[in-house]
């Protein structure tokens, strides 16, 4: 009986596909035959390998909880530590007791910087107790890497912070009133029912993330990264949006009165059911986007682009657009506004709205004329 070839023999070995078979005393080789069979049923029994993400070390990426607990380990006092470590071994307990405070900290901080039994313990307790006031800002004024942190619940009162990493964080219900996370890295975090009223957001990057039931009124999010992040039923009121990227975005309900959206891109975005009475969509980019029963009470389209974006059922009554150039002097230059852009068919005397007069540089020159000749 020939022998099998080196490849096929490489392919039973991987397969575990035996070559040989026993006849009385001896071993022969399988059929070539017999062996492709063979090799040939393993494969569909043989189960591709799921790959199994590799568990983070512990502390390999700094967390809230573990910043905190090194901060607790620099500042706590022994009678705080004791209470604490309640629940820790026997011989940590026995070293508390017979050490003054002084080495109780330096051994804890030790602990603490190995990722030793003493952080796991502290992290575990600060996931029960609510970090809060003078610890919560210490941690947050590092720029700790706070990705995936669970923040749910925090509460921090107009304070400033360097930029922060929250890309994935759970912010849930947090209170934020008035915090300072200019440039904040937000990616697809998770901030349902979150208070950032009056809080400054600009030029933060918050793509993908959940920010729906908010209440983010009077926040600065100039500039910001928005692309196809949640608002439903968000509280914007009086917000300032100004060259905010908000493509793609759901905005359906959310509250946007008042709303200061100049140069706003907002294409292909769901503004369904939204209210917006009285905000300044000036030279704002709503190409494709849903308006579908929005409010647009009162609210400034000038230079507008709204090709290709669904009205139906829109209240445009006082709306503001313009049908042709606009002169405006700004302090070191003159610059004009274009015309506001409907859908194909789309008639805005039938809406009530109002049409800003265009007027150019030569029409007020004319005006300018007249006026010194009658004198």
């Amino acid at each position: 009986m020939s022998k099998p070839g080196k490849v096929l023999k490489d392919l039973c070995k991987r397969l575990g596909v035996r070559l040989t078979v026993k006849r009385g005393k001896k071993r022969v080789y399988k059929s070539i035959k017999v062996l492709k069979a063979q090799c040939k049923s393993k494969k569909k029994k043989v189960k591709k390998k799921k790959k199994v993400k590799k568990r983070r070390r512990f502390g390999s990426v700094p967390t809230l909880q573990s910043e905190a607990a090194r901060e607790i380990a620099k500042t706590m006092t022994l009678e705080q530590y004791e209470k604490m470590l309640k629940t820790y071994p026997g011989h940590i307990i026995k070293f508390i007791k017979g050490h003054p405070p002084e080495t109780i900290n330096r051994k804890l901080a030790t602990l603490v910087k190995e990722r030793d039994y003493s952080i796991q313990e502290i992290q575990k307790i600060l996931k029960l107790i609510p970090i809060r006031n003078e610890l919560l800002k210490k941690v947050l004024n590092r720029g700790a890497n706070l990705i995936e942190a669970d923040l749910e619940g925090v509460e921090v009162l107009s304070e400033t912070f360097s930029p922060l990493n929250l890309s994935g964080a759970n912010l849930r219900g947090a209170n934020l009133e008035g915090a300072d996370l200019k440039g904040a890295q937000i990616k697809g975090a998770n901030l349902p029912n979150v208070k950032l009223q009056k809080g400054k957001l600009n030029y933060s990057v918050l793509r993908g993330a959940s920010i729906i039931l908010a209440d983010l009124t009077g926040t600065d999010l100039t500039g910001a990264d928005l692309k196809g992040a949640n608002l439903f039923d968000t509280k914007l009121t009086d917000t300032t949006l100004i060259s905010a990227k908000l493509q793609g975005a759901d905005l359906q309900q959310a509250k946007l009165q008042r709303a200061k959206l100049q140069r706003a891109k907002l294409q292909g975005a769901d503004l369904s059911n939204a209210i917006l009475s009285g905000a300044d969509l000036e030279e704002a980019n709503l190409k494709g986007a849903n308006l579908r029963g929005t409010i647009l009470r009162g609210a400034s389209l000038i230079g507008a682009d709204l090709r290709g974006a669904d009205l139906r059922g829109a209240y445009l009554s006082g709306a503001i657009y313009n049908n042709g150039p606009i002169r405006i002097d700004e302090e070191f230059k003159v610059r004009f506004i274009e015309k506001t852009q409907f859908p194909r068919e789309f008639n805005p005397g039938e809406h009530d709205m109002i049409l800003e007069i265009a007027t150019s540089s030569f029409g007020k020159r004319r005006k300018k004329k007249k006026k010194k000749r009658k004198k």
